[in-house]
């Protein structure tokens, strides 16, 4: 006897591939791999940020220093030898807002990361 898309609960029995009953436990299943996916890919992104977090390159010119990380983050600007804290936040802040846009505009164009991934099982 095979264990069908639901082995994950312990329902022993194939598949027909032609009932209603086989066919939901199949799509449930792949949804939930799908989900699993998506959390994985997820915790990648985040390993991958704090990794792009530690590697910095500074620029300096006509007395203005700014400090940038490899997640594109201001993370100092410095003007004729004072820190300016306040303008690397309204940067970061700008930042933050444009890539909200940005996915968004994303999503309602092509579906966003399902539709770069090839809707992943769908």
């Amino acid at each position: 006897m095979k264990y069908s898309a639901v082995s994950f609960i312990f329902f022993p029995f194939s598949t027909c591939n032609t009932c209603s009953t086989c066919y939901t436990f199949t799509v449930m299943f792949d949804k939930f791999k799908q989900a699993q996916n998506l959390m994985k890919m997820r915790s990648q992104a985040v390993a991958l940020k704090k990794k792009l977090e530690v590697v910095t390159h500074s620029e300096e010119q006509n007395g203005i220093k700014v400090v940038v990380n490899g997640a594109q983050e201001v993370i100092k600007l410095e003007i004729d030898g004072a820190n300016r804290s306040d303008v690397v936040d309204v940067i970061n802040k700008a930042y933050k807002e444009i890539q909200k846009e940005a996915a968004k505009k994303m999503m309602e164009e092509g579906g966003g990361l399902s539709g770069l991934l090839g809707g992943m099982g769908q």
